[in-house]
């Protein structure tokens, strides 16, 4: 049986899942079709916050659904991109050029897709070339076109996420994700700790995201 945590994740991501299903059958002509297809990637060099049970949740997934020893390699690339990136806003790790560490540098394809947090699947464009122009310019600060009711959908979601770990006691702030789970890894019996009340993501706040060029939670 799954953790409650990594289930309540679980549940996050199929409900946004559905509600973006929703959104996109319902677009109207004057609206463009989403420009995010598998190998576009040029949103995945900036900050990804997360809620602790996301982090669980994905930290869980690699466990299980990475052999060795793509798993330790993998590891080993989140740790040391944690490290890197400590204290970074969006705006500084994409003008750094900073690949997040689950994108696979051949297919341009996340490796934990399926887990991939709500912070990532809320990410859209309707315009590829300015996700490019953004990328190659972050300075320039240009404006991406999305489809808002995906953001809202995810904040809306975080809403209640973190409610539940409000009424439980438990710190509702966001987290960067590649320190979370260095986190996680580094913390003997870190989900007991955590549910116990031990701040274990002390360091792992997320930076002030105000500097990013697209949006962010």
């Amino acid at each position: 049986m799954a953790e409650p945590e990594a289930a309540l994740a679980a549940a996050a991501w199929a409900a946004f899942d559905r509600r973006a299903e929703e959104v996109e059958r319902a677009r109207p002509e004057s609206r463009p079709a989403l420009a995010c297809r598998a190998g576009c990637a040029h949103c995945c060099h900036s900050m990804v916050s997360v809620l602790p049970q996301e982090a669980f949740a994905l930290a869980a997934h690699i466990e299980t659904a990475t052999p060795e020893p793509e798993r330790g390699a993998l590891k080993a690339r989140v740790i040391a991109h944690a490290g890197r990136t400590a204290g970074m806003g969006g705006a500084a790790r994409m003008q750094a050029r900073l690949p997040c560490p689950f994108l696979d540098g051949e297919t341009s394809l996340c490796r934990v897709h399926a887990a991939r947090p709500l912070t990532c699947r809320g990410m859209n464009s309707v315009d590829e070339g300015a996700c490019r122009a953004a990328l190659d310019d972050p300075a320039a600060e240009i404006a991406v076109p999305t489809v808002l009711t995906h953001h809202r959908a995810v904040q809306n979601l975080y809403d209640q996420i973190g409610a539940r770990l409000s009424s439980a006691g438990l710190s509702s702030a966001s987290l960067e994700l590649t320190g979370a789970l260095s986190a996680i890894w580094s913390a003997p019996d870190a989900l007991t700790r955590w549910r116990e009340g031990e701040d274990i993501f002390a360091e792992t706040r997320a930076a002030d995201t105000t500097d990013a060029p697209i949006p962010r939670f």
